[in-house]
């Protein structure tokens, strides 16, 4: 029995539905979480959002479970790249976060499906930390889920501002587009 994309509480789970191919469920059958916590969101009086979000693979946490960054910000940064990917044919695009050194590129696969690698930049370089294989309409919904989530904790905080407003704008567009996956 295949389980829903994704969740509407504080995770969003991506992972290969049953429909994957044999040969490829080795590959694609693994989970990704899109880890937004809305009890930790707090609005500076500059009037930038912060909280917890991270990417999980199985026990495996991206940057680290916990992570406090900017998620409207990120979320929008994030679905553009996603976007770009999924509905604009470019081959990959980079998804950052804006503390740190980590970032995570998504890219298309010729298998149909969605690559997610994951990324440490150091003085030695860039390090490839884990790779891992999605179904392009379950990647779509985990976004797009997850960016939701945050856009409407923001809302009934009766925050708003330019950065939450272009959240909003990537969501409408986005899922304005996610039928055609």
């Amino acid at each position: 029995m295949a389980s829903s994309p994704f969740r509407t509480d504080t995770m969003v789970l991506l992972s290969c539905s049953s429909a994957c191919a044999p040969e490829q469920r080795a590959v694609m059958d693994r989970e990704l979480v899109i880890q937004v916590r809305p009890e930790t969101l707090h609005r500076y009086k500059s009037g930038s959002i912060v909280g917890h979000i991270w990417l999980s693979v199985g026990d495996w946490a991206f940057p680290s479970m916990g992570w406090g960054d900017f998620p409207v910000v990120i979320l929008g940064w994030w679905l553009d790249a996603a976007r770009r990917v999924l509905f604009d044919s470019e081959a990959q695009a980079k998804c950052s976060f804006m503390d740190g050194p980590y970032y995570f590129i998504v890219s298309a696969q010729p298998d149909d499906g969605v690559g997610i690698d994951f990324f440490k930049s150091s003085v030695d370089g860039e390090h490839l930390l884990r790779e891992g294989r999605f179904e392009k309409a379950v990647v779509a919904a985990g976004f797009l889920s997850a960016a939701n989530l945050v856009s409407k904790a923001c809302k009934a905080n009766g925050w708003s501002g330019t950065d939450l407003s272009a959240l909003s704008q990537e969501c409408v567009g986005f899922d304005s587009r996610i039928h055609t996956l």
